[in-house]
């Protein structure tokens, strides 16, 4: 039997022929019926934790993995803790599951925390008795436990007395400062709060809150029940997010149990946490390929208490310059207090530090693509507070960097833009010493140290906006580009 290959264009009845040796033809028959694969299904959540299906019909659900039997419905409400998905059939094949969600129903909640040596931002959403007094809370920690932080009161470590102090109870609606000799790792098992039962009172001004809910959840499903003016700001230790244009914007992305948190409110209000147990489930993010090149600066994070958040533009010679094209870093003396991350085109960037010592902060320039090192004029206070805004961000001007230009001239030419596959460029080529593309970080994504006509492969890249970096002979050229599928 000899199979022939063919390509089937349409759905439609198709015949073959082939001729044996008895001088007669036989004939074969194919009925094809051709039906798109169904799109991946997207998946809302109502209640406290109901799942519906962007598909009326078709669907099957699945916990853990394993297809749930008679769960065909347009809508699924879990009876159990798991992790849930839909997939979606035509009658012959199945889309791509959906996002997943983890569904946690059980108040039965274990709190793991990990605490780096140095000082940490936490909270608690536990509310058994024993987990709500301060020194039962710790004495699973309490040898590594140098001082323990409310908003109004402290616990201290005394040579003679060991830890003490007029803290005496831990609520699940507040954030707690805690500084420790060595990294700590534990886990608490009690009874989860209920976030209806604990709203947040938030002053004007600064607030210490805690995380209540389970499960982690995006900033703006956290924040659902919250109406923030705008200029709020709400930050962990490593990271900030600002309410501005009606939406958070920052490198905070997410809240999730164990963290503390401070919110800067404009007025006095109280929300609470939504209610939900239904939360979409983030397994290990795939990254695109590429070569991260490191920080040129060890940041000092955990040696100090407090952080403050700044938001700036970075300009050579009056130039803006791209998101990426240069790290930045803050210095207290020789000391690195901070190095900044790029959101959109703003530079986001958190400083360590110690409230009232009016340290002032310098800031330094490193270019993704030589790694020169230059000084940056402006200069700021050390203070618990934002300095510049998504609006009008702080301009940082970078002093000497003299090897990019950022008009792309010298009769080079950078296409398609916006680029699905394959990047290509016009002009000398046989001045070209390299083509990369970089991401907002600085990190480079793709990179060809021998440019052909065949161009720079960049299939693999998400969606979104990027630099290409030319270096030649004669100096570095930058273009933004955008990637679409």
């Amino acid at each position: 039997q000899q199979y022939i290959p063919c390509v089937f264009l349409e759905f439609g009845i198709y015949y073959y022929t082939k001729s044996n040796e008895q001088m007669c033809d036989s004939v074969y028959v194919i009925s094809l019926t051709v039906s798109p694969i169904p799109e991946k299904p997207q998946v809302t959540v109502t209640g406290v934790a109901t799942l519906h299906s962007s598909y009326e019909s078709g669907n099957q659900w699945f916990k853990d993995g394993v297809a749930i039997e008679n769960a065909t419905e347009a809508s699924f409400t879990p009876t159990e803790d798991g992790v849930y998905y839909v997939t979606v059939s035509n009658g012959a094949c199945y889309s791509e599951p959906s996002d997943a969600f983890r569904v946690k129903l059980s108040d039965d909640f274990v709190l793991g925390i990990d605490i780096e040596k140095g000082w940490n931002w936490i909270s608690s959403n536990l509310t058994d008795d024993r987990h709500m007094v301060v020194m039962d809370f710790l004495s699973p920690i309490s040898d590594n436990v140098e001082r323990f932080l409310g908003f109004e009161s402290e616990i201290i470590r005394d040579p003679k007395l060991g830890l003490a102090g007029n803290l005496k109870t831990i609520s699940p609606t507040d954030g707690y400062l805690v500084y420790v000799n060595d990294y700590v790792n534990n886990q608490w098992e009690g009874t989860a709060s209920e976030p209806a039962a604990n709203p947040i009172q938030l002053k004007k001004g600064w607030n210490w809150i805690g995380y209540i809910p389970v499960c982690e959840n995006s900033l703006e499903g956290a924040l659902a029940n919250l109406s923030p003016s705008e200029g709020d700001v709400i930050k962990d230790y490593d990271d900030f997010a600002v309410y501005t244009g009606n939406k958070w914007s920052g490198t905070l992305t997410t809240m999730k149990p164990g963290c503390g948190y401070m919110y800067f409110s404009d007025k006095e209000t109280v929300f609470v946490y939504p209610s939900q147990r239904a939360y979409p489930y983030a397994d290990e993010a795939m990254m695109a390929a590429g070569y991260d090149h490191g920080t040129p600066w060890n940041v000092v994070s955990h040696k100090y208490p407090y952080n403050m958040s700044i938001i700036a533009q970075i300009y050579v010679d009056g130039v803006l310059v791209p998101a990426g094209l240069y790290t930045i870093g803050a210095f207290v003396d020789e000391e690195c207090r901070g190095i900044g991350e790029y959101v959109d085109d703003r530079l986001y960037m958190t400083v360590y530090g110690e409230i009232g010592d009016d340290a002032v902060v310098e800031f330094r320039a490193v270019d993704n693509i030589i790694r020169n090192e230059y000084p940056i004029a402006e200069t700021v206070t050390f203070r618990n507070s934002l300095i510049g805004n998504v609006k009008a961000p702080l301009k940082m001007n970078i002093s000497g960097a003299t090897e990019v230009d950022m008009n792309v001239a010298g009769g080079y030419n950078i296409y398609p833009n916006p680029v699905r596959e394959r990047l290509y460029v016009n002009g000398d080529i046989a001045m070209l010493m390299s083509v990369k593309v970089l991401a907002s970080n600085g990190v480079i994504l793709a990179e060809t140290n021998n440019y052909t006509t065949e161009g720079l492969d960049v299939s693999h890249l998400y969606d979104g906006a990027y630099i290409a970096v030319l270096e030649t002979e004669t100096g570095v050229i930058v273009k933004k580009i955008v990637k679409m599928k």
